[in-house]
C-alpha cells in the first residue's frame, strides 16, 4: 500500500490497478528534412550539369540579326521602314508584301492604256500602300479615312515634285531590301537555308 508517513500527517492510499499505457509508433523523420532538400539540390546540380555537357557537345548556335532579318523579309514577316523628310514633315515608307505588289500591279493594268499612264499608276499605286506614317501619324488618321480610294486620291492631290521624291526613296528602300536581304546567289541560298535550319 501507497502513502505518507510524517510526523504531522500519516495517510495511506489503497494500491490502484493502472489501465496498460497506450503505445505510439512514430514513424522516421519526414523526407522533406534538410538533409533530403539538400540531395535534392544536388540532383537539380547534376541535371544542369548534364544538359551543359550536352550543350557542349551540340552547341546551339544562333542565328545572326542579319540572318534572322533576311528570314523575317523572305517570309513577308518584317518590313524595311524609311522616314523621308520633304519640307518640315516626315513621310513613313516601307516596303511591301507580295500580296500588296500583285494588287497593285493588276490595279496597273486594269487603269492604264498607254506605257506612259501604265507607269503614273504604277508609282501612285505603290506609294499609297508604302506610305503608312506622316509626322508619326498614322495615315489613316491624316487623311481621316480607312478606304484606299482615299489614299490614292490623297497621293494625286500631293505636289509632282512631292511625289517624285517619295517615289525616288521607295525606289532605293525596294533596292536595299534586294541587296541586304535578298537572294542574289548560291551562297546567299546556302545562307538562308543554313539560317532557317538554326531557327
Amino acid at each position: 500500500m501507497a502513502g505518507f508517513d510524517s510526523p504531522s500527517f500519516k495517510k495511506n492510499y489503497p494500491q490502484q490497478t493502472h489501465a496498460p499505457m497506450r503505445e505510439f509508433n512514430v514513424g522516421p523523420p519526414d523526407e522533406f528534412e534538410p538533409q533530403s532538400q539538400q540531395q535534392l539540390n544536388t540532383a537539380e546540380i547534376e541535371q544542369k550539369i548534364e544538359e551543359a555537357r550536352r550543350e557542349k557537345v551540340n552547341p546551339v548556335v544562333k542565328i545572326s540579326d542579319t540572318g534572322k532579318k533576311r528570314i523575317e523579309i523572305l517570309a513577308n514577316i518584317g518590313r524595311l521602314t524609311k522616314d523621308v523628310p520633304i519640307g518640315g514633315i516626315s513621310f513613313s515608307l516601307r516596303t511591301l508584301k507580295s500580296k500588296e505588289t500583285e494588287e497593285a500591279t493588276r490595279a496597273i493594268f486594269a487603269n492604264s492604256v498607254t506605257q506612259l499612264e501604265a507607269s503614273l499608276e504604277a508609282r501612285k499605286q505603290q506609294l499609297a500602300r508604302s506610305i503608312f506614317k506622316i509626322d508619326g501619324q498614322d495615315i489613316d488618321f491624316v487623311i481621316g479615312s480607312r478606304v484606299f480610294d482615299d489614299k490614292l486620291a490623297f497621293i494625286g492631290e500631293l505636289e509632282d515634285i512631292v511625289v517624285d521624291a517619295l517615289w525616288d526613296n521607295f525606289t532605293t528602300l525596294k533596292n536595299e531590301a534586294r541587296t541586304k536581304f535578298g537572294i542574289n546567289n548560291s551562297e546567299e541560298a546556302k545562307e538562308v537555308i543554313e539560317d532557317l535550319k538554326k531557327s
